[in-house]
């Protein structure tokens, strides 16, 4: 009989399933509620929004949620003529650097150099008010360098802003 069964389980005419329950660990990915301000330049001011985002253990996804917020504001404001998307960001190794990705620049082509440098600053100011522990922001557009005639965006930005 033996013999018999243990044909049957090697034909796989019989599976075996020994059901096995995993536990759920409660982790420290615990998500909290962050009441956080929004900078931006319109009309020759500064302005800021405040905002409450959701906020994780994880900087790179938080940073994503907040410019991601902030680009919508953009286009809330009417400030930018097309919906900006947020393609990817992350944190350099030496964690002082935030790496972000959009599907287009954060400004429009008729803006002039000051305003394109106003945009930048009101999310060097954002970012620096969330977490000061960035120091400087690399811009590229589909994973690639930011390219823009009148600005250089080869470098990482400083979050201290120039203004």
């Amino acid at each position: 009989m033996l013999s018999l069964l243990l044909f049957a389980y090697h034909k796989e005419y019989i599976i075996l399933n020994f059901h096995q329950t995993v536990k759920n660990e409660s982790r420290s990915n615990s998500s909290q509620k962050h009441n956080v301000t929004l900078h931006f330049w319109h009309q020759n001011n500064w302005h800021s929004e405040q905002v409450s985002l959701l906020f994780s253990d994880n900087r790179a996804t938080n940073m994503q949620q907040l410019i991601s917020r902030w680009a919508q504001l953009l286009q809330e404001e009417k400030i930018s003529k097309k919906k900006i998307a947020l393609q990817s960001a992350a944190i350099a190794f030496d964690n002082q650097e935030l790496i972000i990705s959009f599907d287009r620049a954060p400004w429009n082509k008729e803006n002039s150099t000051y305003e394109k440098w106003m945009a930048i600053e009101g999310l060097l100011k954002t970012i620096q008010a969330v977490d000061p522990s960035i120091k400087r922001v690399r811009f590229l557009i589909n994973q690639q360098p930011l390219q823009d005639p009148h600005l250089d965006c080869t470098n990482a930005w400083p979050t201290n802003g120039f203004a």
